[in-house]
């Protein structure tokens, strides 16, 4: 679920940028998706916990879930832009994505542990 909240958010960051076009596409979109990625993912822990279901304890979980996010993503990724595009993607679009989620999934994994565990 986080790979897919990172791979709307950015494309939704990146739709938002083209209606403003008077600021830096990397400070707007990327600010804008961090921002959209953390609120998403807590979204969809809020509703997993309505549901009854678990949520990742402790880090080795938590860094399982960050490794699982970025394969997860660059796949993604990587099929949607063949699909769409007509060729595979370069290497340096996964590099940007992955520098996206090093900060974007560390908060995101971050804020929801700490919620989650309060609420125990």
């Amino acid at each position: 679920m986080l790979a897919l909240c990172n791979l709307a958010m950015v494309n939704a960051a990146f739709m938002l940028w083209k209606q403003v076009l008077r600021a830096p596409q990397i400070v707007f979109q990327g600010g804008l998706a961090l921002l959209l990625s953390a609120l998403c993912f807590l979204a969809w822990g809020w509703l997993s916990r309505q549901l009854g279901l678990s949520s990742p304890r402790g880090w080795r979980q938590l860094v399982t879930v960050w490794i699982a996010a970025a394969i997860l993503a660059a796949g993604i990724f990587v099929l949607l832009h063949r699909a769409t595009q007509g060729y595979w993607t370069a290497f340096s679009n996964l590099l940007a994505i992955w520098a996206f989620q090093l900060p974007a999934n560390g908060l995101a994994l971050a804020i929801s542990s700490g919620i989650s565990g309060r609420e125990d």
